[in-house]
């Protein structure tokens, strides 16, 4: 490995210190690293690099990067790395690997002296694990909308702010942008025959010790004009002095 821009000395040492102590650094980041001159020519890369470049740092070095890995020819990877060049800027993505099957890498190129620097970190795990909970966050809406079930999940805590499910806005026939109603608006939205009940009966569960809520109304929907009865049932999270926290429910 051998650095050669002025700008990656290290203070207080020199010579083949400095080297060894960059090569430390370049070892002890915990990433894959490698770096490249603005002729693409690779200049430093670190043992975590190994697998990406297919070569030890001393086999590598001295290449020029298109030759070394011909895939990421023109992948997203090349044109963010072209914008450090360009703009001597920072630059920090995800990406799957041109390179390894299924393989997904969160990168950072970023300006490392004159070079582009370049770190990667493979959270193959973590998207996974992302994946896997959007495909439940699809299950369950899937589940809401075959079942006519709408989900709710109200903030008692700060303004009676809720999140609706989509399932839900179907079923008030509110717009998408009603996703974060207020408390008014959702009274507002209540048969007017009905609405003084309905709130006056929704403000004493907050108030009172209870953690199960019902509650039968008739609301008039905004798309189409429609008196739909709906049956609320929901579960209130209180602290340990007994203060509602959250409401989460379901309206049918």
């Amino acid at each position: 490995m051998a650095p050669t821009s002025d700008t990656r000395k290290i203070s207080g040492a020199s010579g083949s210190d400095q080297e060894s102590l960059v090569e430390a650094l370049l070892e002890g980041m915990g990433e894959a690293f490698f770096a490249f001159d603005h002729s693409w020519r690779l200049t430093a890369s670190n043992s975590g690099a190994e697998a990406i470049l297919g070569a030890p740092s001393a086999e590598v070095v001295g290449n020029l990067l298109w030759s070394v890995l011909p895939q990421i020819r023109g992948t997203e990877f090349e044109r963010r790395c072209r914008v450090v060049i360009e703009k001597h800027t920072r630059e920090e993505f995800e990406i799957y690997s041109a390179l390894r099957s299924r393989r997904y890498h969160e990168v950072r190129a970023f300006p490392f002296g004159a070079d582009v620097g370049v770190a990667f970190r493979d959270i193959t795990g973590r998207e996974k694990d992302t994946q896997a909970l959007r495909d439940r966050e699809l299950e369950l809406a899937r589940v809401q909308r075959i079942g006519g079930v709408g989900g709710l999940d109200v903030d008692l805590s700060n303004g009676f702010r809720s999140q609706r499910s989509p399932e839900y806005l179907r079923l008030h026939g509110l717009p998408a942008s009603a996703v974060d109603d207020t408390h008014e608006q959702w009274v507002a939205g209540v048969h007017p025959e009905d609405r003084e009940r309905v709130e006056t009966n929704f403000l004493a569960a907050v108030a009172g010790s209870d953690k199960d809520y019902k509650a039968e109304y008739r609301i008039v929907r905004p798309s189409d004009g429609q008196t739909r009865w709906i049956r609320a049932v929901a579960e209130i999270e209180r602290d340990s002095q007994g203060r509602a926290l959250k409401l989460v429910g379901a309206h049918l």
